[in-house]
């Protein structure tokens, strides 16, 4: 069954030139600060950069700019990250899907607080799914069906607090109505055993992740 839905495609700075290999070209690009240089280098024209532009090389913006690319420009000392802001504005035209490209490098408190931004309960009417380097994660809450074949990896991580009632089809240790511990790392290095695994979450929220060996 294709996807349906506006999809919004949000590149950060650092991401991997790979994440722009998907088949599903997206309905609306959007850079986030220094992702603009991203998107550039891999010749994919952005129509909308958003941030406070501090990782922006200000020739390519202007560049940009004069070709019609929409530019949101932030302070700096603003509460939210580029990615945020980024994520927002695809909500705001529109977007109930979105595939975020982030880089797999960098400072640790960046990683971790972009997968933070991706699961917050403010996106849970839209479908995220990343590109973090040279591994993917889809965010689900209730049921989701993943884009996944035979033998990939997968690791099942509760974000924000417990995930309870979560049930898997199609992965090498099946879960059935069982308790995630937000805490604990029982939910890493599984495998799928069929194409396009299904997980569903009762209560709580899954960050499905998928990394080669």
């Amino acid at each position: 069954m294709a996807n349906s839905g506006f999809l919004a495609l949000v590149v950060a700075s650092g991401a991997p030139a790979g994440g722009f290999q998907a088949a599903e070209k997206p309905d609306l690009v959007i850079a986030a600060d220094g992702g603009l240089g991203v998107a550039r280098a891999a010749g994919v024209r952005v129509d909308l950069v958003v941030g406070d532009m501090d990782s922006v090389d200000p020739a390519v913006l202007a560049e940009v700019e004069a070709e019609g690319t929409e530019v949101q420009r932030h302070r700096v000392d603003k509460n939210e990250s580029d990615l945020e802001l980024a994520i927002a504005a695809g909500m705001e035209r529109g977007a109930t899907r979105m595939r975020v490209m982030l880089g797999a490098g960098g400072r640790l408190d960046h990683a971790v607080a972009n997968l933070a931004v991706i699961t917050s309960p403010v996106w849970s009417k839209v479908e995220i799914e990343a590109v973090i380097g040279e591994s993917r994660a889809w965010v689900v809450r209730g049921q989701r069906t993943l884009p996944l074949s035979t033998g990939d990896h997968v690791a099942l991580l509760p974000i924000g607090g417990h995930a309870r009632g979560v049930h898997t089809v199609g992965l090498a240790y099946p879960l059935s109505d069982e308790h995630l511990d937000a805490h604990g790392a029982r939910g890493i290095a599984n495998q799928v055993i069929s194409d396009r695994p299904t997980v569903s979450v009762a209560e709580g929220v899954l960050l499905v992740v998928s990394s080669p060996t």
